[in-house]
């Protein structure tokens, strides 16, 4: 078994990729890339390989198998574009990129260039979702019909992410994970989305949405809903799912991973609540997965074509906030 040679291409979030990488058997960490000088020596400090200041020497560098991109929203799809077209495998952090013409020129781009192509939706390995996941398919709740999910806390963000042109907001940051959850969820196409986004409080330091309440109608009848809020004085339940036989809620005390979770159902006029054990968080398994994809030839982990949905769902909730008006996608 050989190992695969990583570089990582963006020293903020890519410090938590070096960690990741560095705890899986089949995985070396190769090189980190950064335009910035004080990140480039923390990361020489810190990791003890090779640092770059150019993209261009990462790909030219033959230890180099694949490239994790964690580098801002808005130049997710070139960088994969030149390096899957420089022959490296690809990473990219969530958001995937800013736009379905994007996501289908990078899908493309693996395709011709006969290299992987995943995304780090690491959301999916949370405690909460693995949860929700098991209860579902457990058919305690029966056939689900709704479901609400929530991220909310009070807060601006900052640096890039504040900045529409960046690829900044909550929509492509927590909005990516959200999305994703329930286009896994769900298992089929989205037919219509609504949405409202505003802007308050945090207008000086942010020209993006502070908040999204988006509706997402499915080809199975299922119907998804977001809250997305930087402006929020309570939080609400990471996870409420409606079935026709209970109830599923998950509250979490952050707005993401663990949390308490129980199913309610009603017996005889009172209500039932019952405990459910939250699963285990597993972020190291989309890195797991992807050493067994490239060197025992398994499944990706997250393909890029489900992540496709997800980004046509976020495209099209910018078109409906400037309309007033649900949008038809389901055959974009």
């Amino acid at each position: 078994m050989r190992e695969i040679g990583i570089a990582v291409v963006g020293y903020g979030m890519g410090a938590f990729h070096c960690k990741q990488i560095k705890e899986v058997d089949g995985l070396r960490l190769h090189a980190v890339c950064d335009i910035d000088q004080s990140k480039r020596t923390s990361a020489e400090a810190e990791q003890k390989v090779k640092v770059y200041s150019s993209f261009d020497e990462t790909l030219d560098d033959p230890g180099v198998d694949l490239v994790v991109i964690a580098t801002p929203h808005h130049t997710h799809a070139a960088l994969t574009i030149q390096a899957l077209s420089s022959g490296k495998h690809v990473v990219v952090e969530k958001v995937m990129c800013l736009n379905l013409k994007e996501a289908d020129a990078m899908i493309k781009a693996s395709l011709e260039a006969k290299r992987s192509l995943t995304v780090h939706q690491s959301r999916r390995y949370d405690s909460d979702y693995l949860t929700a996941r098991q209860v579902i398919q457990s058919g305690a709740l029966g056939e689900i019909y709704q479901i609400e999910t929530a991220c909310n806390y009070y807060g601006s963000q900052v640096s890039w992410r504040a900045k529409a042109c960046y690829g900044g907001g909550f929509l492509y940051d927590a909005g990516a994970h959200l999305i994703d959850q329930l286009v896994q969820i769900a298992g089929c196409r989205a037919k219509t989305v609504f949405a409202d986004l505003q802007r308050r409080i945090w207008t000086d330091t942010m020209d993006t949405e502070t908040y999204a309440h988006v509706i997402i109608h499915f080809e199975s009848g299922l119907v998804g809903m977001l809250d997305i809020s930087g402006i929020a004085h309570y939080r609400k339940p990471r996870f409420l799912i409606m079935g026709e036989k209970g109830t599923f809620v998950a509250i979490a005390d952050e707005n993401f991973g663990n949390a308490e979770c129980f199913i309610y159902k009603n017996v005889s006029d009172s209500s039932e609540r019952i405990a459910v054990e939250p699963q285990k968080r597993d972020w190291l398994q989309f890195y797991h997965g992807l050493a067994d994809h490239l060197l025992r030839g398994s499944e990706l982990p997250v393909k890029p074509e489900e992540v496709r949905e997800s980004i046509k769902i976020i495209e099209s909730t910018f078109s409906s906030a400037e309309t007033g008006q649900s949008v038809d996608i389901l055959n974009w």
